[in-house]
């Protein structure tokens, strides 16, 4: 009896899990695997027959400085995103926790930059940051920080950390209201130990709220560094890739390859090539995650 009610729930499990393992394989697999056999031929946009070349894309793409210029783009591209919205975030969520008179005006408004739709958000940027017209070159301007127009988007020099903080204004209010329920499930008993026991701000942040708090911002920067690794809207949106390849990230890379150029067989190498970096980082982020809990269990 009790062997059948066992074989009847395995089955009953499997019946209620199929559903979702073949929408992970329509969704996930069969695309990379496509993308995959794509890489391996010599595809272009509109050929019906392309001819198997094997991994000639890779051999050709993987040395080239152009590709490794590119590679070290995107990671300076998540490297400085990260590092910067990372504590801005925090702050942002700290000053949210706090209860003075319009918080939850000041919560909605903060939330405005991730909530409307990024290209509303960019162009408006890109028009701001505008050489002639632009609202912050005539604020440098006519203040005397700067003695001409600066071409933020246009000098290859800057360009890159110009889009930056663009990206770091929108998605800092995210770190930052993960960063607020963080703060709003510590127990306030915690507090209240400190304060009889004497401690000051500092050591109450130091000692209590950075602790609890730490989960929660590291899941949320791994998943935005995963993210960032294949964004493509605001760079696109602000530079195309430009000026002079200074903002081609490996996403960027991607579009022009299958869109520009209709090399769709580079553009799957790209695609494969990005998937195993990514893929790469997220394993050893696990292995670290695994490792620091068997300690903490220990």
């Amino acid at each position: 009896m009790k062997k059948n009610i066992a074989e009847n729930e395995s089955v009953l499990g499997w019946i209620l899990s199929t559903p979702s393992v073949v929408w992970i394989l329509l969704i996930i697999v069969y695309p990379v695997i496509l993308t995959l056999w794509i890489s391996l031929h010599q595809q272009k946009m509109v050929e019906v027959n392309p001819p198997f070349i094997g991994l000639k894309n890779y051999i050709d793409l993987l040395p080239s400085a152009k590709f490794l210029f590119q590679l070290k783009l995107t990671v300076i591209w998540t490297f400085l995103n990260i590092v910067l919205i990372t504590p801005v975030g925090v702050l942002l969520g700290l000053l949210l926790n706090r209860q003075f008179k319009g918080v939850g005006i000041l919560r909605t408004w903060i939330l405005l930059s991730w909530i409307i739709p990024i290209v509303a958000t960019t162009l408006i940027w890109q028009w701001m940051l505008e050489p002639a017209v632009g609202i912050i070159n005539f604020l440098l301007y006519e203040t005397g920080i700067t003695r001409s127009y600066v071409n933020f988007l246009g000098d290859p020099s800057i360009s890159m950390l110009s889009i930056v903080v663009v990206n770091v204004w929108r998605w800092s209010p995210f770190m930052g209201i993960m960063t607020l329920a963080a703060l709003q499930n510590v127990p306030k008993e915690f507090y209240d130990a400190a304060r009889v026991d004497g401690a000051n701000a500092w050591q109450t942040f130091w000692h209590i709220t950075l602790p609890q708090i730490i989960p929660t911002v590291s899941v949320t920067s791994f998943i935005l560094t995963i993210w960032l690794f294949n964004m493509f809207p605001p760079i696109w949106l602000l530079t195309e890739g430009g000026p002079i390849e200074s903002t081609t990230t490996l996403p960027i890379a991607i579009y022009k390859e299958a869109f520009r150029l209709f090399r769709m067989g580079k553009a799957a190498t790209y695609s494969i090539i990005l998937l195993i970096v990514v893929s790469a980082f997220v394993a050893g982020y696990m292995m670290l995650f695994v490792k620091s809990r068997e300690e903490v269990v220990k």
